[in-house]
């Protein structure tokens, strides 16, 4: 006999909706984290695809959240080389009143465990030390001093996950010598909804809309770059952004304390093995040129769900129902992941033959309607 049905080792977004969507099941869940509930500094921001928000509306959560601390996307532009070419994107285009929503990831983390509090889900606050794997159980230790034995063991711990690395996951890492700067800023020019992102000199910028005409901005840059940048006043790194943005906010003022990580690309052979699931970071790292981790997470959560909640009298970590969850995973991630990566290598290539084949690229799509319709059912539906 197990102790429980499923661990859920990290309590972040993606293992949090995991658990939350199993409530009712009849399963008995533990989730545990070395994070305190509430902990998120809540300074990091999402933006949720449509196919994100429904599925944690059908949770509960959507509904928790303050509207007014959440900024609809209503439109996209995205600029190459010195704004020599441009692809935009309009939700009107495509029938909808939004192309997405940015959200706190604190708002949203508090939502989740407020709800998850409300509920026969058992917290564990302790970090996973030891796993030993059998083929009807695995056994979990924590530095607690406790242990439990469960029928599934999910990985939602992140990046750096102690789950997939103990339990040997066959994984491929690259990393792109880049950094990614992160900082609020307020603009004088309203943003009206509209994302922005431009593509120059090796680099990546993008504005993403907040409440109060306040933007969050994600600038990937090589690694001296930014630390060069992260080494100036305020005032130079509030010129520096203004000339990359070609002044589009406007005058540029309270700005945040910028924030940098490495950026790399995780992919995996599988996310699953006997009686183990990885989730989220855990499962795939992909480059935030697109906004798309934290979806993936989410829907990776979904996709898990689905195929526990009807597994008929089968026990939870039995390795064909494993193996549904990741081949429903499997396109989408390898399709964002394919996105992502040929996009950073196309845009850092700086010899005028790449530079002219990007932009004429660009200008192209952007009078092929169905080409950018695709483009955008992947970002909205993780290309479902």
């Amino acid at each position: 006999m197990v102790d429980i049905d499923i661990l859920v080792c990290g309590s972040g977004i993606a293992g949090s909706a995991l658990s939350l969507a199993l409530v009712g099941s009849g399963l008995k869940v533990v989730l545990v984290s070395d994070k305190q509930p509430g902990s998120s500094t809540g300074r990091r921001v999402y933006a949720l695809s449509p196919a994100s928000q429904r599925f944690l509306a059908r949770l509960g959560i959507w509904d928790r959240l303050d509207t007014e601390r959440i900024e609809p996307i209503k439109a996209m532009q995205v600029f190459g080389d010195g704004e020599k070419s441009q692809l935009s994107f309009c939700s009107s285009e495509y029938g909808v009143a939004e192309l997405g929503w940015i959200v706190s990831e604190g708002d949203l983390q508090l939502a989740l465990d407020d709800e998850l509090n409300k509920t026969a889900v058992t917290r564990q606050s302790a970090r996973i030390m030891d796993v030993h794997g059998t083929p009807d159980f695995i056994q979990a230790s924590f530095d607690d001093r406790t242990g439990l034995s469960t029928s599934l063991l999910v990985g939602a711990d992140g990046g750096q996950s102690f789950v997939r690395n103990h339990v040997g996951f066959e994984s491929c890492i690259k990393t792109y010598g880049h950094r990614a700067v992160t900082f609020n800023i307020k603009a004088s020019i309203p943003h009206s909804g509209v994302a922005r992102q431009w593509f120059d000199k090796g680099c990546i910028l993008a504005f993403l809309p907040l409440p109060n005409n306040f933007l969050s901005v994600v600038w990937s840059m090589p690694e001296k770059e930014a630390g060069k940048f992260l080494d100036q006043s305020e005032a130079n790194q509030i010129a520096e952004l203004s000339q990359a943005s070609f002044g589009k906010a406007g005058t540029l003022s309270d700005m945040s304390s910028a924030q940098s990580f490495p950026l790399s690309l995780l992919s995996l052979a599988s996310p699953v093995m006997d009686r183990v699931a990885l989730m989220g970071d855990a499962a795939h790292i992909v480059h935030p040129l697109a906004g798309q981790g934290a979806n993936l997470g989410i829907q990776d959560a979904e996709a898990l769900a689905e195929v526990i909640l009807h597994r008929g009298k089968h026990d939870p970590g039995e390795r064909f129902l494993l193996n549904q969850y990741a081949y429903r995973r499997a396109r989408a991630v390898k399709q964002m992941q394919k996105i992502t990566d040929g996009l950073q290598y196309l845009f850092v290539l700086e010899d005028p033959f790449s530079e002219w084949l990007r932009n004429v690229g660009m200008q192209g799509v952007n009078r092929l309607p169905w080409v950018k319709k695709q483009i955008m059912k992947v970002a909205m539906y993780g290309g479902g």
